[in-house]
């Protein structure tokens, strides 16, 4: 997904979810850095909870309530064209012309 975790943090962090979802919560101790900093992870329980929330999301409304500019003005993809974010079975595609 590369740089895609950013822009699925920024649809679910719009509707309302806890970025957590995509960065975890805990650094996993112990761990060195992998490029962006060290891995975190989520507990058993909070997944759980996550998972419900998510599951209650409409996906489509969620995609279809950031528009593209947004991507742009938080600097997660600006120059990107045809960029794919897939939220379940919904497709956002960033296009910027």
């Amino acid at each position: 997904m590369d740089k895609a975790w950013h822009g699925l943090a920024l649809v679910l962090d719009r509707a309302g979810v806890s970025t957590a979802v995509v960065f975890g919560d805990e650094q996993v101790p112990g761990a060195d850095d992998w490029g962006y900093g060290p891995p975190s992870s989520l507990r058993p329980e909070r997944v759980a909870e996550l998972a419900a929330v998510l599951r209650s999301l409409d996906l489509q409304g969620v995609v279809e309530a950031v528009p593209a500019e947004a991507f742009v003005e938080a600097d997660i993809y600006p120059r990107a064209s045809g960029t794919r974010l897939a939220l379940g079975s919904t497709l956002l595609v960033i296009s910027n012309g």
